[in-house]
C-alpha cells in the first residue's frame, strides 16, 4: 500500500522570512537551502512583499483608482436607471388606448 507524503504546512512568519531571504539569496538558492519548491516560494513573494514585480503588474490599477471608477460606474449606472424609468413611463403613456386613435 503506497501513502501519499503529506503536504507540508508553513507558517505565515516561515514564509515571511522566506520571502525576505529570497531578496538577499535568490529564488533558487532560497529555495534549495529551505527545501521549498519555487512555485511556492514565488506565490509567496506576491502575497508578502508589496515591492516585489511579482506582486502586482503594471497594468493593474491601484485601489484608489478602482475605488474612483466604481464611483463612476455607479453615477453612470444611477443616469442609465433613470433614462430607464423614464422610457417605461413613455411606453405606458404612448401604449394608451386613448392615444392610439390620435394621429
Amino acid at each position: 500500500m503506497e501513502t501519499k507524503p503529506k503536504k507540508k504546512i508553513y507558517t505565515k512568519e516561515f514564509k515571511i522570512q522566506a520571502v525576505e531571504r529570497c531578496k538577499t539569496k535568490g529564488l533558487k538558492q532560497t529555495s534549495k537551502d529551505l527545501g521549498v519548491c519555487t512555485a511556492s516560494l514565488s506565490s509567496w513573494k506576491k502575497l508578502f512583499d508589496p515591492s516585489s514585480s511579482l506582486s502586482r503588474s503594471k497594468d493593474m490599477p491601484t485601489y484608489e483608482e478602482l475605488q474612483k471608477e466604481v464611483k463612476h460606474l455607479k453615477k453612470e449606472l444611477s443616469y442609465v436607471e433613470e433614462i430607464n424609468d423614464i422610457l417605461k413611463k413613455s411606453t405606458a403613456i404612448f401604449s394608451n388606448e386613448k392615444y392610439r386613435g390620435l394621429k
